[in-house]
């Protein structure tokens, strides 16, 4: 689903411990909880949301650029890992820079009723690095400078076309 801000689904990955197909100690009146919510490894484009649950469920994600009461509110959502990990971690890759991100994670476990949904939690992405660009190309090389000096120094220099050099 794309949306302008960034973050679509397709460009998540997921990884996750604890492959045990039993339902750990989540029974009867027990529910299913997350806990220990993390964001960690952001950068420009990129961030790795973590978080760990009290038995083996499912992995999701809803982010939006501003938090929500409703976790269906959110604009945008990964694809549900059915993967039963109690260990969870979703990496996005292409996210906006300088932006506020908001996101709720939710896990279930298949055929019962247990399903936890997290608080919101916020991390904004990095700026993006600084890069300064000279306003005047550099000085033209001094007379004398032998032809292929030129071509490279002209190569590299990238002047305008309308720039030209006599000699004298």
């Amino acid at each position: 689903m794309p949306c302008d801000f960034g973050g679509l689904p397709d460009t998540v990955s997921h990884s996750g411990h604890g492959r045990n197909r039993s339902y750990g100690g989540v029974t009867g009146s027990v529910p299913l909880v997350t806990y220990e919510v993390s964001v960690s490894d952001v950068g420009h484009f990129t961030a790795t949301i973590s978080w760990k649950t009290n038995a083996a469920a499912t992995s999701q994600v809803f982010y939006d650029t501003q938090p929500h009461e409703y976790i269906a509110d959110y604009r945008v959502q990964t694809s549900e890992h059915a993967g039963l990990v109690s260990e969870h971690g979703v990496t996005f890759s292409r996210l906006r820079p300088r932006i506020t991100y908001h996101l709720r994670v939710r896990s279930a476990i298949p055929g019962t009723e247990f399903v936890a949904i997290s608080d919101n939690y916020s991390f904004a992405t990095l700026s993006p690095p600084v890069v300064v660009v000279p306003s005047v190309p550099p000085a033209p090389p001094a007379s004398g400078t032998s032809v292929s000096r030129l071509y490279s120094f002209f190569h590299r220099a990238a002047w305008p076309s309308s720039v030209t050099f006599s000699s004298e």
